[in-house]
């Protein structure tokens, strides 16, 4: 198993968890933001969730797309957060 599988799968429960998607096939690198699944509030929630969940913390200009559209995205950003203390 790749070491940021466990990682992937904790996202992919959160998520699911607490949003309603139309899709329950949430695949590493499906676009939910780009795919309208997560709207502009979701994505606010989104990083609420992702910060108490995971004891990081976002500044604002971190708060993209290209942070959060998908799983594996989400998985690199949560890494480098931990690895930088």
């Amino acid at each position: 198993m790749p070491e940021n599988e466990p990682l992937k799968t904790e996202i992919k429960t959160l998520i699911l968890a607490n949003f309603e998607l139309d899709t329950t096939d949430l695949s590493d690198n499906l676009g939910i933001i780009s795919n309208g699944f997560i709207d502009s509030i979701g994505t606010l929630r989104l990083v609420s969730l992702l910060e108490e969940e995971f004891d990081i913390q976002f500044a604002r200009n971190e708060i993209t797309s290209e942070n959060l559209n998908t799983v594996a995205a989400i998985c690199t950003f949560i890494t480098s957060k931990k690895s930088c203390g």
